[in-house]
């Protein structure tokens, strides 16, 4: 009876081992999973900060011609005025 009692205990610990493993393999395969989505997010987001930088230069560039629009309109009008 005692062989009995100490073998339900190994299949008991064993089964319990066993357990404990299965659920360590699900979360290592979780972790790869979230680490995978962490870098898409990671590549996601330096995708749309280099077109925000690619923006920003475009707007950069608009605003200066407009000011030299602007400054070549004023001139012309001081002139104008001056002329007067």
């Amino acid at each position: 009876m005692s062989q009995n009692l100490t073998s339900e205990v190994s299949t008991s610990d064993s089964d319990k081992i066993n357990l404990i493993l299965s659920g360590i393999e699900q979360l290592q395969q979780d972790l790869l999973l979230a680490k995978c989505e962490i870098k898409t997010a990671i590549r996601d987001v330096a995708l749309h900060q280099d077109g925000w930088e690619n923006s920003l230069v475009k707007l950069r560039v608009a605003f200066s011609e407009i000011d030299a629009r602007l400054h070549g309109i004023e001139l012309r009008l001081q002139r104008q005025n001056s002329q007067t």
